[in-house]
């Protein structure tokens, strides 16, 4: 009889057995427990599968928890899902029988059931009209849970067009169902809890699958609907369409985490701080590298984080940098230092921008850095080795340039700038047209063409040209060795320079003297052979002495010019020379600034000088103990020509010219007059031989000063 009752009013073992938590043996040992089953009861416990058998029990006369727990065994345990349900219920029967009679209509005397009905209805009916205009979801319950009032903006919600009131099965109408999609157990509904159990539930959420097929996300909260005398006599549930505010914050949750995901993977340092400093967010790579914990950061003033806690300068200065950004509209910039996770004192370059409303006034700071601890160390390296090159090309005068020949702008060192003659910039840098216009026109093509070859074949720049040097004017020879190349993707052009101008002249000098020497080479032994030929040989002795006399003075003037790299001989070193024995003896007296004689003239002179002495010893002032020789010579800077004087006094008497010119004065005529291109002329005064020459040193029009071999008269 049981078993069909409740199965006419809807209610089926299986169903109740899944909804209630408890096996189906459990169920039938209830039903059999149960003294007697009404259509009434069947009733309750078919619309409220789960709570209305707590209803049913509730009903029974002689309901005894501890008789009921008996029966159920263990499943009796799962039946209640909140903490003191059965208590609250057991203390409850009386009102929930009458309000279940008075639901059926059955077993309540009509005044009873009168005076319910208008104590629950008279309160929503005061309020039906507000409730009607309300934005939110109103729903009412009796005291049995049979729903008796929704407004339309309840209805809206549940997809349904108004209706006195919506089926007592809400939760099987409409498919409830939690956040994540499960099935809404309908003892746990707030509107079941607020009526059973009289609590208060606030801003639960579920989601209502509505006859179309769609679903809202609803979020609520509910009450006991108590009378004036604090009695329970049923619920309201107030609710609102969450959907989009749920999609909404779903959004920004994804927002969130893909912020957060970018965030935190972001290879540099970052931080969002108040207004006041207080640190808001912070990524993750500072934290891995200090170990530090977003405990240990966050909530804290910036400059009060262990970041820099052994940093006073670096924690004294941010307040300055946030007021500074606060006052401007760029980011600001700083180089700083930070104590990494093993005490090491790291550097970074950071910049702390402020973030503003539309009001300009600041939200927020947001601080990057990136750790430059690595890079300034390779900088260092860099310097260091950049010096001790800069060194090692100065040291051997070297100039280094690197020009964009595709820009208008190069970088050099010091040394280049010196070698052009131009100041040098501090940073390096400098026009690659000012280089330009300094380079001698008669060089430009060569420079030119080398470059073309270069670019065209490949390999090494390499070319020695000239420049005129800013500085002076001068003119210079460098040495040029570079390489093009590529970076990118424009022309470069690196080059290494040295200033040969030492090396060049020093090349030149020697190859003109090794001119020198072939042409001297000649004119020597074109003398040797004319003195061979026209010296007297009657006396082997004599002929002897005088070959070796002027083979000597040839001899001691060309080792004058060696010693002077052949670039000419002072006219003192060759008088002293050829009267050096005379001199120590102060029996020679010489007189004259210092003049140097041209290497082309040397030679000439020595021979004459030498024709002189010998002839003073043989003949005149120095052959006799007493006799004495002045020389003196003084330059014309006007003609460049030297004016040299011999005179002999207290030698032999003289009594006049002789009268045959021997070998010696021919020797020295010709010598002056052809070699030298100079004029001559011999006093025989009584105290001895007046001799006085000119002699130009610079060469004559069309000719050069001792270039011509000596051709001795005959």
């Amino acid at each position: 009889m049981r078993e069909h009752v409740l199965a006419a009013s809807g209610f089926s073992i299986a169903r109740a057995s899944r909804e209630l938590g408890v096996t189906r043996q459990a169920l039938h040992r209830l039903l059999s427990a149960t003294a007697s089953v009404t259509p009434e009861m069947a009733i309750r416990l078919g619309r409220f599968c789960g709570t209305g058998a707590f209803y049913w029990l509730n009903l029974q006369q002689e309901f005894d928890l501890a008789h009921a727990k008996h029966v159920l065994g263990a499943g009796l345990d799962h039946i209640p899902t909140h903490p003191g349900l059965a208590d609250k219920l057991n203390r409850r029967t009386d009102t929930l029988q009458t309000s279940a009679t008075l639901n059926e209509g059955q077993r309540m005397p009509a005044a009873q059931r009168e005076y319910l009905r208008g104590e629950v209805g008279g309160q929503i009916a005061a309020h039906a009209a507000v409730l009607g205009q309300v934005a939110e979801g109103v729903i009412v319950a009796d005291a049995t849970g049979r729903i008796t009032f929704v407004n339309d903006a309840a209805a809206r919600i549940h997809g349904t067009v108004r209706l006195d009131v919506l089926p007592d099965a809400y939760s099987e109408t409409f498919h409830l169902l939690t956040e994540d999609g499960r099935p809404y157990p309908p003892a746990d509904l707030p509107l079941t809890r607020a009526v059973l159990c009289g609590e208060t539930v606030t801003e639960a959420r579920w989601r209502i699958r509505r006859p179309d097929g769609s679903e809202v996300l609803a979020q609520g909260s509910t009450r006991p609907l108590l009378t004036a005398e604090g009695k329970q006599v049923g619920a309201v549930l107030t609710l609102r369409d969450e959907t989009a505010r749920y999609a909404a914050e779903q959004a920004l949750r994804a927002s969130e985490e893909r912020f957060r995901g970018v965030f935190d993977q972001q290879f540099q340092f970052m931080a969002v701080l108040s207004p006041e400093g207080v640190t808001l967010e912070i990524n993750e790579l500072p934290l891995r590298i200090t170990g530090l914990t977003r405990e240990q950061v966050i909530g804290r003033l910036f400059w009060d984080t262990p970041f820099w806690a052994d940093i006073p300068a670096v924690r004294q200065a941010w307040p300055g940098r946030l007021a500074e950004a606060a006052r401007t509209e760029g980011p600001v910039l700083s180089e700083d230092l930070y104590q990494a996770a093993g005490g090491e004192i790291c550097t970074a370059d950071a910049a702390v921008t402020a973030v503003r409303g539309a009001d300009r006034a600041v939200r927020f700071f947001v601080i990057q850095a990136i750790d430059t601890t690595a890079r300034k160390q390779t900088e260092a390296a860099l310097r260091e080795s950049e010096a001790r090159l800069r060194l090692a090309t100065e040291a051997v005068g070297l100039g280094i340039w690197d020009v964009d020949l595709e820009g208008e702008e190069g970088i050099g060192t010091p040394r280049i700038f010196e070698i052009y003659g131009l100041p040098a910039p501090p940073d390096g840098r400098a026009l690659r047209t000012v280089f330009v216009s300094l380079m001698h026109p008669d060089s430009l093509a060569a420079i030119a063409a080398e470059h073309e070859r270069t670019l065209r074949e490949g390999g090494t720049f390499g070319l020695t040209h000239r420049i005129r040097r800013a500085s002076d004017h001068a003119e210079r020879w460098v040495e040029v060795h570079g390489r093009h190349f590529q970076q990118a993707g424009r022309r470069r052009f690196l080059a290494v320079l040295t200033d040969v101008t030492e090396r060049k002249a020093a090349e030149e000098r020697q190859a003109l003297l090794a001119r020198e020497v072939d042409h001297r080479a000649k004119n020597v032994l074109a003398v040797v052979q004319a003195m061979l030929r026209l010296t007297p040989r009657n006396d082997a002795a004599a002929y002897a002495r005088a070959v070796e006399g002027r083979v000597r003075a040839l001899a001691q003037a060309q080792t004058l010019l060696a010693e002077d790299r052949w670039s000419g001989v002072d006219m003192r070193a060759l008088v002293q020379g050829e009267l050096a024995i005379f001199i120590v003896g102060q029996r020679a007296e010489l007189d004259g600034l210092p003049v140097k004689v041209p290497a082309g003239a040397a030679q000439p002179i020595a021979m004459a000088l030498h024709e002189l002495a010998m002839n003073a010893v043989k003949h005149g002032a120095l052959s006799v103990p007493e006799g004495r020789v002045s020389v003196s010579w003084t330059l014309v800077p006007a003609s460049g020509t030297l004016r040299l004087r011999w005179a002999e006094a207290d030698g032999p008497a003289v009594a006049g010219p002789p009268g045959r010119r021997g070998f010696g004065m021919r020797v020295l005529e010709g010598t002056v007059r052809r070699q030298l291109g100079g004029t001559i002329s011999l006093g025989w005064e009584a105290a001895g031989l007046v001799c006085e020459a000119e002699l130009p040193l610079v060469g004559r029009p069309g000719a050069v000063v001792g270039a011509d071999s000596y051709q001795p008269e005959l």
